[in-house]
């Protein structure tokens, strides 16, 4: 090996070495940025006394500022279920199917009017129970229908409309109502036991669990102008025949005020 290879072989070897023990480069640090303070989680809604406990609720109210607890939401669920809006919106619906002629496929006539209003009975109870009471306590969302009460036609609509999937949590805010969403697909799971044979299939669940979004978004629409529709159904002197006449101060005197 000649003189120029061994040098070359040192060389290489010297600098290996050198690279091995010098001190690694350390690439600069990005200054990090100062971390802003956290948001604050909103406030705990207090419990819904038991006398304010209803399905629907105004934004704003006093009624909105409270939430409800699991008990309460399975007392929600019971008393939904076998209430007048509860009754009326069966009858309605039943009447909607039995003129479409859609699922389920009971026979026409009365009879056949009569069983689709049973169906949609216990259809409610099962759907009230799932959505209302258990997953809603399950996944901490309220299951109320709250009314804007205010805004445009236009935007009270869309507002309504979008109740269906859209809900306020136990301690404030926005989020996906999953619990009426999917609530409903097992209730209708359940449903199709009691249909007849044609619609006991996997495709009239989801066409049922469609159309019974599709009725809520409906229904919805009716809660947010129910005030105004209740106006124009009822003669005005009807509604003061039966408003109870203000107390006087004098009368109020010594009485605990609601909370």
């Amino acid at each position: 090996m000649n003189r120029f290879a061994i040098k070359l072989i040192l060389t290489a070897a010297a600098s290996a070495l050198l690279a091995a023990f010098s001190p690694a480069q350390i690439p600069e640090q990005p200054t990090p940025l100062p971390s802003s303070p956290e948001t604050p989680a909103p406030p705990q809604l207090p419990p819904t006394p038991l006398h304010r406990l209803r399905y629907m609720i105004t934004d704003g109210d006093s009624d909105s500022q409270y939430r409800l607890t699991a008990n309460q939401k399975f007392l929600l669920a019971l008393h939904h279920s076998v209430s007048l809006e509860g009754h009326g919106g069966n009858i309605f619906l039943s009447a909607i199917q039995q003129a479409a002629d859609t699922q389920p496929h009971y026979k026409q006539g009365w009879d056949g009017y009569g069983q689709r209003i049973l169906a949609s009975e216990a259809y409610k109870a099962s759907s009230s129970l799932v959505t209302i009471g258990a997953l809603s306590s399950l996944m901490k969302t309220d299951p109320r229908f709250i009314r804007l009460g205010r805004g445009t036609f236009r935007e009270r609509i869309w507002y309504a409309t979008r109740r269906t999937v859209i809900t306020r949590r136990d301690s404030g805010g926005s989020t996906f109502n999953l619990p009426f969403v999917f609530g409903q697909l097992a209730a209708g799971s359940v449903a199709v036991a009691y249909y007849p044979d044609r619609d006991r299939t996997a495709g009239s669940v989801f066409e049922s669990w469609g159309l019974h979004l599709l009725y809520n978004s409906g229904f919805n629409c009716l809660r947010e102008f129910s005030p105004l529709i209740l106006r124009i159904v009822i003669p005005r002197r009807t509604r003061k025949a039966n408003s109870t006449p203000a107390e006087s101060p004098s009368s109020l005197s010594g009485r605990p005020l609601n909370p």
